[in-house]
């Protein structure tokens, strides 16, 4: 009897130290979890806007005045030091603005691993202007090749703010002749040699015709102004428009013929494709911007 109650009772302590055990294991996985989760929200945030007099001023709302006095908040938590090219547009065309009293046509600034600035930015415009953007473009000076998808997909994406200057009505002439292409669309925006197989482009001559496809994977319809950059300069396409616009079905897909543009050796090349243009709200769309990947021209 002493026996079996001994027994018993060892049996007990056993059960006690395997509920400890596992109770403190599962107490480190979670806090092990927890830690990794926070260290993973601290690093690779970025936050932007724009500010005017001191208040936020939200993309997508509207500017009631014939020049944006604003300043842009830029800040990070990352990894590393990181440079940002600052791009305005005024109806999908790059224009001038005063930074320190000075005109650029782009505004580079550099920034450490944690680090925030701002820049304060003038920009006139005519009182027929429909829509204001700002273009902000992480490592303009990085060039991309097939081997490094992950920083290839990386820079497709670009950060935007978008605001309505004026509720005129804007006459948009929609590109025509266009080739539509079968099948489910696979992205909003792709340049590659054939329709038929959008295969990853890094690097082109000048001059070279390639096809820019572009992508609706939403069950409306939907328009784009597509513009081009060389070095982040705006260039015109081939047909001498410095923005195209094009109107897409609902889950469809067209191909567009384009020259890639004459620039030096070593020049970057992407193509921008804004959607909804002068359309925006704050409750819509409003900051939807998408980019090819770069192309390094030989």
């Amino acid at each position: 009897m002493k026996i079996i109650k001994r027994k018993r009772l060892l049996d007990i302590i056993l059960l006690i130290v395997i509920i400890l055990l596992t109770t403190s294991l599962i107490i480190k996985f979670t806090y092990e979890n927890e830690e990794e989760m926070i260290r993973g929200g601290l690093k690779g945030q970025i936050a932007f806007g724009i500010y005017n007099k001191g208040k936020i001023l939200d993309s997508g709302s509207s500017i009631d005045s014939d020049m944006a006095n604003h300043t842009l908040n830029i800040s990070h938590n990352l990894y590393h030091e990181r440079k940002y090219k600052i791009i305005v547009l005024v109806d999908f065309e790059q224009v001038e603005f005063l930074v320190d009293n000075k005109k650029v046509y782009s505004y580079d600034v550099d920034m450490e691993a944690v680090d925030e600035v701002e820049v304060d930015i003038n920009v006139d415009y005519s009182k027929d202007a429909k829509e204001l953007c700002y273009l902000i473009i992480k490592k303009p000076e990085y060039f991309t090749d097939e081997r490094d998808i992950r920083e290839l997909s990386s820079l497709k994406e670009l950060m935007c703010l978008r605001y309505n200057l004026n509720e005129n009505p804007k006459h948009i002439i929609y590109e025509k002749n266009l080739d539509s292409i079968d099948g489910k669309p696979l992205d909003e925006i792709f340049l590659t040699d054939k329709e038929e197989e959008l295969k990853v482009i890094t690097a082109s001559n000048s001059n070279e015709e390639k096809k820019l496809v572009l992508g609706n994977l939403r069950e409306h319809e939907i328009d784009y102004a597509v513009v081009q950059f060389v070095n982040w300069e705006q260039v015109p396409f081939q047909n001498g428009n410095r923005v195209n616009y094009f109107e897409l079905m609902p889950d469809g897909n067209i191909s567009y013929s384009v020259n890639i543009p004459e620039a030096n050796k070593d020049s970057i090349v992407q193509y921008v494709a804004f959607s909804y243009p002068y359309t925006i709200s704050e409750n819509g769309l409003y900051s939807l911007v998408m980019g090819t990947f770069r192309v390094t021209v030989l």
